[in-house]
């Protein structure tokens, strides 16, 4: 075996670059450090400016001059679960409704049949006939049509949800379902959050409860000095009184 060639005997380039590895190797390296590496701390986040951005993103609240026209007027309407609605269909919207009223969002009336105008229409559909609805969705599983403008607010909303769904899956789908029917029209995107109205939510888990900002968000949207008509404008002035 040949021995090694002592460094001295090296062309002093070589011998340069040496010492500077085995420098920056022990100098820099964190693999023997014998306490945690403190990471720095996230910045900090304005929640009340997130709460409004929210809010003006999911009502589609895009000028200044643009009107509110998701919203209620009515703080009691109706929500038709037909009796044709299989149970854990049915469960599941009114477990979505009772967040919505927790959160601070209308309180829906719950029948099984009436007119539509005025109400929110849930109804089911084989996964068959949920996808003729519309083919140019097939990674679609459930749709909300909602009827508004800025002189009434919501009127009228249909929902569509595939009898495929179950657990968690469902559960997200019939609160981010009830979520548009109140007025939460758009899907804002919080990189790093878990959002219900999200199109996407991060998370290898389906959100079942609304993140604390959409909470806040719904809570605002219904207090007693927002009415669909006013503007962004108007919407930005009243939430300084709002309090988280």
């Amino acid at each position: 075996m040949r021995s090694p060639v002592p460094v001295s005997r090296l062309r002093p380039g070589i011998a340069a670059l040496l010492g500077i590895l085995a420098l920056a190797g022990c100098d820099g390296s964190n693999l023997f450090v014998d306490r945690p590496i403190t990471a720095p701390p996230p910045p900090a986040v304005d929640a009340r400016a997130e709460v409004l951005r929210y809010v003006e993103e999911a009502t589609l609240l895009v000028a200044d001059d643009t009107q509110l026209r998701f919203r209620w007027m009515s703080s009691q309407p109706r929500l038709i679960l037909p009796a044709s609605l299989p149970v854990r269909e049915r469960e599941a919207f009114r477990r979505a409704a009772g967040m919505i009223r927790a959160a601070g969002g209308p309180t829906f009336l719950e029948v099984t049949s009436g007119q539509e105008a005025g109400a929110v229409l849930v109804e089911a559909f084989s996964p068959g006939a949920y996808r003729a609805l519309d083919p140019t969705r097939p990674w679609s599983f459930s749709r909300t049509f909602v009827t508004a403008t800025v002189e009434t607010g919501i009127t009228e909303v249909r929902v569509a949800v595939s009898l495929e769904l179950e657990g968690p899956v469902l559960d997200r789908a019939a609160l981010h379902a009830l979520g548009h029917a109140i007025g939460l029209m758009g899907h804002p995107a919080f990189p790093g959050a878990t959002f219900v109205m999200a199109s996407s939510p991060d998370g290898s888990a389906p959100p079942t409860v609304f993140h604390p900002w959409e909470a806040a968000g719904i809570r605002f949207l219904y207090a007693p000095a927002i009415s669909a008509g006013m503007s962004r404008t108007r919407i930005r002035a009243a939430f300084q009184g709002f309090t988280l």
